[in-house]
């Protein structure tokens, strides 16, 4: 039933109406809102072979990659209608997305998101809740970590993936960012 509220470019809002069916927040994220849509998507895809869902979530990707991608490994809130960027943010759930990436076997833009997210916890030591990426700080108010695993279990897939000892490094920096 989301696949069919979709815009005519193929994005999605961040909150919809259970009763009415209607999106209720028009920014369209990869993150805070749809993250677990997409990655029911995909894992779905994946455990009960249905081509149809990893049609879906690939039709999603090049809407995301042609409205939402800032070129560096980074995304931004847009308007799901339109597709024009609203806000340059960073919000920590987005960290799931070279995740997912690796699982539908993008390797290559898997691993340029993930270096960009972990400049970002190396910078602080942790990921905030959300970050202005134009203003390259924290959002005030929202400086917080809530402990989510969303970039650890990116770090692991792809070092799944890729064997890629690099990968290891940043996994240890979080751990020893957690630790110390």
């Amino acid at each position: 039933a989301l696949w069919s509220k979709r815009s005519s470019i193929n994005l999605i809002g961040n909150h919809i109406n259970i009763q009415t069916g209607e999106w209720t927040a028009n920014d369209c994220t990869i993150g805070t809102g749809v993250d677990s849509y997409f990655e029911y998507l995909v894992k779905g895809a994946l455990l009960f072979r249905h081509p149809e869902l990893m049609d879906m979530m690939n039709e999603y990707i090049k809407a995301i990659d042609a409205h939402m991608s800032d070129g560096s490994g980074w995304f931004v809130f847009a308007n799901y209608q339109q597709g024009r960027k609203t806000m340059p943010l960073f919000a920590s759930l987005d960290a799931f997305y070279p995740g997912l990436l690796t699982l539908l076997g993008k390797l290559d833009r898997a691993r340029e998101t993930l270096y960009a997210y972990h400049t970002m916890w190396r910078k602080y030591g942790s990921m905030p809740e959300f970050y202005n990426l134009a203003q390259q700080e924290c959002m005030q108010g929202r400086e917080g970590y809530p402990l989510r695993p969303e970039h650890i279990e990116s770090i692991m897939y792809l070092s799944k993936a890729t064997d890629d000892d690099t990968l290891l490094f940043m996994a240890a920096d979080i751990f020893d960012s957690i630790e110390s």
